[in-house]
């Protein structure tokens, strides 16, 4: 297992679907996703879910998510999933890119807790590691490191931030 795993302790990479932007009050987590990596095993759990928003989704995100009201039609609610969602992040470092817009939702909706957890931002990995790059977003770093876009899907989104950062960690050995 990779040395700075162990390090941080158990980490979860995340990331969120939303119907809109955290200054948005009526904004809602719409789908959520984490990589769940232990420094004691070489075991890697993923815990993702579409979330009834209680709203209609906005064209916009349908758009960029793909994600349709008749898509969250069957969808658990927030209470619903609320406390799995808290358990399956406690104690465990969270990663994510753009972590403030996870940090602030995840504060928001699933636990106060989480606002103070302690959050690692791929996006400031990718400033020290690539100081010329142009911009610092993830479906930037997924097209030119592996030919790929940015699917605006929870559990996609996840998966790339870690091939994202694991191919950062490889260049830096």
């Amino acid at each position: 297992m990779a040395s700075w795993l162990v390090r941080v302790g158990p980490v979860a990479i995340v990331d969120l679907e939303t119907t809109g932007l955290p200054n948005d009050p009526a904004a809602r987590i719409l789908e959520f996703a984490a990589l769940l990596l232990d420094p004691d095993t070489q075991e890697l759990r993923a815990v993702a879910t579409l979330i009834a928003p209680e709203a209609a989704i906005p064209p916009a995100i349908q758009r960029l998510t793909g994600i349709s009201d008749a898509t969250v039609a069957g969808a658990p609610s927030l209470d619903a999933v609320r406390d799995a969602l808290r358990e399956a992040l406690r104690g465990r470092v969270i990663v994510a890119h753009n972590a403030e817009f996870e940090r602030h939702f995840l504060g928001r909706w699933i636990g106060a807790e989480l606002a103070s957890a302690v959050y690692l931002d791929t996006q400031d990995l990718l400033a020290v590691a690539h100081p010329d790059a142009p911009d610092l977003r993830l479906e930037s770093f997924t097209r030119s490191m592996f030919g790929t876009e940015e699917r605006h899907r929870a559990l996609d989104d996840a998966a790339d931030t870690l091939r994202v950062m694991a191919r950062v960690a490889f260049g830096a050995r």
